[in-house]
């Protein structure tokens, strides 16, 4: 029995913090935790001191297990086996973004969701670029107030925003065997070691206390500090499998690019245009990494997300009946901890330090670019894959162009941007490239559709 005293101070300073972690906590834990294959599938080391020391699932994180059940019943998964959708739940998460198919030809123009397509969010999540030249302030030079720099008639810049062109196409054998290109790799079956050792890791402040606990002070509580690591492995070895790449081996070469245009809120600073053949790319807003329906692993992690939602509150009551003094405190210390980064965590989503699929995807666009200071561009390319020596690989190519947004219009020279679609006539899109990088619509009589325009 513990001390009835210590207990109670304890139990009633766990209760307070146990509300601070639950308003801190997110779905986007649960969203690991369903999806391992996709989260923990990049491990690298700029990601390792983030899984360390802000993904454990040990924290009070009732309020976002609660959110997810509720998602689960009203998108209808409780109803029976395979019924209801995915599509929204923490299962398979909704970007809530739509995109526009320009029309093409006969072909009409198409609008629908953009639903959890990995692109989307790898381009999200990725830092806008420093396409400055180095050159040195003249104003911190001259010794002047940098409101007095401002006074010269140039006006500052209030933000800056990329357009970002994204071309996906299948990848061919010159691609594959090109050594230069990074490959990134995303799993939708069984998980492997990588993604095992990347949940440890994950735990890994769990495992430390219990270590010190069964060592130092030799008690059975050892075994509290390590439950969320069991229950996490047991949902990754039970994770439901998801559906991969389409087999693009029986797909033409000469099948005519279309554009989807992306409708990303203007508070992300992106505009996305993605082309291609469409049976590269509708997969992607389609099908991909939507899970294969398993009525017996889905109800298994249901159970499990259930168990994480009572794992504080069942701790707090053993801490306040049967824990020693000396271990409530080391239990208060560490949940302490717990609550910190989970509000670490949730304030620090984007970036490409994170283990994830997509995360790695930014990483490989951003480290492999090729920079065009004067025109403010960068060009790259990877290949993303299952496996990359079957069909299915995806060769994609990021064009991004950096722009200034809320300065006065100042028109400089005119560009012409040309995209090929196949065999049709190309789409030549004139721009008239304005300081601050707004956006116009310009119809091109040649293809008879409306296409954005990029400055």
């Amino acid at each position: 029995m513990s001390d009835p005293g210590g207990g109670d101070v304890f139990g009633a300073f766990n209760a307070l913090l146990g509300y601070l972690g639950g308003q801190a906590a997110t779905t986007t834990i649960f969203d690991r935790f369903l999806w391992p294959q996709r989260h923990f599938s990049s491990l690298s080391l700029e990601s390792i001191p983030r899984l360390v020391l802000l993904y454990s699932m040990a924290g009070p994180i009732s309020p976002a297990a609660l959110e997810v059940m509720d998602a689960v019943y009203r998108y209808g998964l409780l109803s029976g086996a395979v019924q209801g959708h995915m599509l929204g739940t923490a299962f398979y998460r909704d970007l809530g973004m739509s995109y526009t198919m320009h029309a093409l030809g006969a072909e009409p123009e198409r609008v629908s969701q953009v639903r959890n397509c990995i692109w989307v969010q790898a381009l999200l999540k990725m830092p806008i670029p420093d396409l400055q030249r180095p050159r040195p302030d003249k104003a911190a030079e001259e010794g002047r107030p940098l409101e007095q720099a401002g006074s010269t008639g140039r006006q500052p810049v209030r933000a800056r925003i990329t357009v970002d062109h994204l071309v996906l196409a299948k990848a061919t054998a010159a691609d594959i065997a090109n050594g230069g290109l990074p490959v990134v790799r995303e799993g939708i079956g069984s998980i492997g070691l990588e993604t095992m050792l990347a949940i440890c890791l994950a735990e890994l402040s769990g495992i430390g206390v219990m270590v010190g606990v069964a060592v130092i002070l030799r008690s059975p509580w050892a075994i509290l500090f390590v439950m969320p690591l069991v229950m996490r492995i047991l949902g990754a070895l039970l994770a439901v499998h998801r559906e991969g790449l389409d087999d693009l081996s029986e797909a033409p070469d000469d099948e005519a690019h279309r554009v989807w245009e992306v409708q990303c809120p203007a508070t992300e600073g992106k505009f996305i245009l993605i082309s291609g053949p469409p049976s590269v790319v509708n997969q992607f807003f389609r099908h991909y990494g939507h899970p294969v329906r398993s009525q017996a692993r889905e109800r298994a992690q249901l159970v499990l997300i259930v168990a994480f939602g009572t794992l504080f509150p069942a701790s707090l009551l053993c801490q306040v009946l049967w824990m020693p003094r000396t271990i409530q405190l080391v239990w208060t210390v560490w949940q302490i901890w717990l609550v910190i980064a989970m509000h670490l965590d949730r304030y620090s989503q984007k970036g490409t330090w994170r283990s994830t699929a997509d995360a790695s995807i930014g990483r490989a666009f951003s480290q492999t670019r090729t920079v065009d200071f004067d025109n403010k561009c960068t060009e790259t390319s990877i290949l993303f894959c299952q496996t990359l020596n079957k069909p299915g690989a995806i060769k994609a190519t990021l064009n991004t162009t950096l722009a200034s947004s809320y300065e006065p219009l100042v028109p400089t020279r005119q560009t012409h941007v040309h995209i090929k679609l196949g065999q049709q006539p190309a789409i030549t899109r004139a721009a008239t490239e304005l300081v601050p990088g707004f956006y116009r619509r310009e119809q091109n009589t040649d293809a008879q559709q409306t296409v954005p325009v990029i400055p």
